[in-house]
């Protein structure tokens, strides 16, 4: 009936594991009437030095917990919130919502010293129950606040309901999905200066829609993966969607986010609507869609569309539209300092399929880090 974090130290397991090799947080608090398990851990590191200082992760219960590993001594690291959640995942029936994927976290849109968002979606597909679309409990994607996660802030702030958050909602256009109108947007503080609006949140609208993938960030777009079973057992699993949002507000990003009429461009032939205004924020999937892998393409627009009419002369490079500047090499020299994305990059997304197939989107590429990423724990 236990929700447990285990954090095992790598340089202690080569004679065998003990009990000092190891450390095991419970999120237990009294009894426990339902079977449970953790998701996922997101790791956080909040103050710049490469070391982690928390850990975030849901359960079956719909609980996000948050384990506090600032601390010097590993005897130290715990529930934080004493042992509470800092917020509980429940459907606006009154279900509780299970998490067990890997949250992701972004800086506060108001600067990292009012702490960070943590994103995730809710849903599971891993008992017999789950196989069906019907009598299902509506799943959702949040963006907490959680305000204590920041070098200068300690607020206790936590255990707000949704109630608490901006709604985003989805609507449909031309088989796409779109936000839809009468979305809200967070307000962060009141006239007062005081914390208003403590995230945003979205409800997957179709039945049985749920997330059983972890989220993903890049240049603050947050891509995430849905799923819609399909109990035929001799279809492919279902279906689902691939969706981008600003993971800061749950606005749609401010140009096109995919190329869905496929000219290696972002401009109006990406939008949709009788004006061309409107911003698609989620492709269909045939089948169920695993989470996309992001691969850079560096080249110009003209080193992509050598025959587009503003990339005519100058040896296949100049016009107004190329961009075609000195090009930093590609791959870098190893361990050289890089970053992906801007100056007319492109993301490649790669989304593979439970029917075998793959689906090749591209996106417009922010600025973002890019190579080998990790963290240390130096204790």
């Amino acid at each position: 009936g236990e929700a447990v974090l285990y954090i095992a130290f790598l340089d202690r397991g080569i004679d065998g594991w003990g009990a000092s090799d190891f450390v095991k947080i419970s999120t237990r608090s009294g009894q426990v009437n339902n079977p449970n398990g953790l998701g996922s851990p997101g790791v956080v590191d909040v103050d710049g030095d490469f070391i982690a200082d928390y850990i975030y992760a849901g359960d079956l219960e719909g609980n996000l917990w948050k384990f506090d590993v600032s601390g010097s001594s590993p005897g130290s690291w715990g529930v934080d919130f004493g042992g509470q959640p800092l917020f509980e995942a429940i459907s606006e029936s009154g279900s509780p919502q299970p998490i067990i994927e890997r949250p992701g976290a972004v800086l506060h849109p108001t600067g990292g010293d009012n702490g960070i968002l943590v994103t995730f979606g809710t849903g599971k597909f891993i008992e017999n129950s789950d196989r069906t679309t019907e009598n299902q409990t509506t799943q959702s994607v949040y963006a907490i606040w959680d305000i204590d996660a920041s070098p200068s802030v300690e607020s206790n702030d936590h255990g707000f309901s949704r109630d608490q958050l901006a709604e985003v909602r989805f609507a449909e256009n031309s088989g796409f999905r779109i936000r839809s109108e009468d979305s809200a947007v967070p307000v962060w503080f009141n006239e007062d200066n005081q914390p208003q609006d403590r995230g945003w949140f979205v409800d997957l609208p179709l039945d049985g829609e749920r997330v059983i993938e972890p989220v993903l960030i890049r240049s603050n777009t947050l891509f995430f993966v849905t799923l819609i079973p399909n109990s035929n057992p001799c279809a492919a699993g279902g279906n689902g969607f691939l969706i981008g949002l600003d993971a800061r507000n749950g606005s749609v990003p401010v140009s096109p986010l995919f190329d869905i009429n496929g000219d290696n461009d972002f401009d109006e032939g990406d939008l949709l609507g009788s004006g061309n205004d409107i911003v698609p924020i989620g492709l269909p999937t045939g089948s169920i869609p695993n989470l996309p892998v992001v691969i850079f393409d560096r080249r110009s627009f003209c080193e992509r569309n050598p025959g587009h009419p503003n990339c005519q002369g100058g040896g296949g490079g100049g016009g107004t539209g190329g961009g075609n500047g000195p090009q930093p090499p590609f791959p870098p020299p190893l361990n050289a300092p890089r970053v992906c994305g801007g100056n007319n990059d492109r993301a490649l997304l790669y989304t593979t399929q439970s029917n075998g197939s793959i689906i090749t989107t591209t996106a417009d590429a922010g600025s973002v880090q890019c190579g080998r990423q990790g963290w240390r724990q130096l204790r």
